[in-house]
């Protein structure tokens, strides 16, 4: 898993709240929508109070607060203290259904942060800005944009780290919209609880150093790249720093998102690296430097980068799949200083 990095994250997060807060023509903006639901609830004290709440939250505030652009950590107080402050009336089931499932005003809330109305809040819009090509929760697949919100291609799913169902107020918070690949998103993570004491929220951070690749030999073929002699595994760097609680996080979001299970299908991927391992040692790289450089190569990881067809530092890991992997494997290999 890899952390998120955004360039001009305050550009992202204003155009955001523009697009759901500011009246353009005639369609209803989120704080009209509200305003219709408060006007609709009036003869229900509980109700009504509810939704000035979430208006006065989805507004910016003195200090500059809105639910739609608030940080991870603030999105999981106020999920906390609105769970506490109107968890009765969210509960509260207002139309049974025969055969189906009965609605409760949690459900309304959702109709009214109109997230699957995509092209309303500009998806394709955000997803460009956002600009990341590689799903953070995996880092295995593609999330290449193709299209826009006028001519539809394809692009990366949003996970809801809060699950919309139970949370649904914050349907349309940006970071409670994380990129995602739809095997993350919806093959594997689903629904599922996730809060920020249990799992690792790639907006805040990644595995980074902290949680890396390894190896684990079963016999001796191992040094020949050979996939049946070894299995692919995570651990706990011994040098980092991070708590128990963290750890735990982190490998939570590992079973969570099936990793090891789907990283043991890349061996053909890590037989290379293996290989490689044996071909360009450290002088090998250097003799490869020192010939090309100023042409092809400006620094030895310019060459170990070729050497590897992939990224080497963190800050690229959102590039390309495989990265983390590949620095992981490079280093434990003695590839990698």
């Amino acid at each position: 898993m890899i952390k998120i990095e955004l360039k001009n994250v305050n550009k992202i997060l204003s155009h955001h709240y523009e697009i759901l807060t500011i009246k353009r023509g005639k369609e209803d903006t989120l704080i009209d929508l509200l305003d219709n639901e408060i006007n609709l609830s009036a003869t229900n004290p509980d109700l009504c109070n509810m939704y000035k709440d979430l208006k006065v939250s989805v507004m910016k505030d003195s200090n500059q607060f809105s639910i739609l652009t608030a940080t991870p950590n603030e999105l999981q107080k106020f999920r906390d203290r609105f769970e506490k402050d109107h968890h009765n009336i969210l509960n509260t089931v207002h139309t049974f259904v025969k055969g189906g499932k009965d609605k409760t005003y949690r459900d309304d809330i959702l109709k009214a942060f109109y997230y699957k109305n995509y092209d309303k809040w500009k998806a394709y819009d955000l997803a460009r800005k956002i600009s990341i090509n590689v799903c953070p929760y995996c880092n295995r697949n593609y999330t290449f944009i193709l299209g826009t919100d006028t001519k539809k291609g394809t692009r990366f799913e949003f996970d809801h780290f809060f699950d919309k169902a139970r949370y649904p107020y914050l349907a349309l918070s940006f970071y409670n919209l994380v990129p995602s690949c739809h095997i993350c998103n919806s093959n594997l993570k689903g629904s599922k609880k996730f809060n920020l004491d249990d799992n690792i929220h790639p907006y805040i951070e990644g595995f980074s150093n902290n949680i890396v690749f390894s190896l684990t030999p079963k016999n001796i073929n191992f040094i020949n790249g050979k996939s049946s002699a070894y299995r692919i595994n995570f651990r706990k760097h011994e040098l980092s720093n991070i708590n128990n609680q963290k750890t735990k996080a982190a490998f939570k979001n590992i079973k969570t998102f099936r990793l090891t299970e789907l990283y043991n299908l890349h061996k053909d991927y890590v037989n290379e690296i293996i290989i490689k391992s044996v071909i360009y040692n450290d002088d090998y790289i250097k003799e490869l430097y020192d010939k090309y450089n100023g042409t092809l190569f400006s620094s030895e990881d310019d060459v170990r980068r070729m050497v590897f067809g992939n990224y080497i530092q963190e800050n690229d890991f959102s590039k390309r799949p495989l990265s983390k992997l590949t620095r992981d494997i490079a280093s434990e290999l003695k590839l990698l200083s």
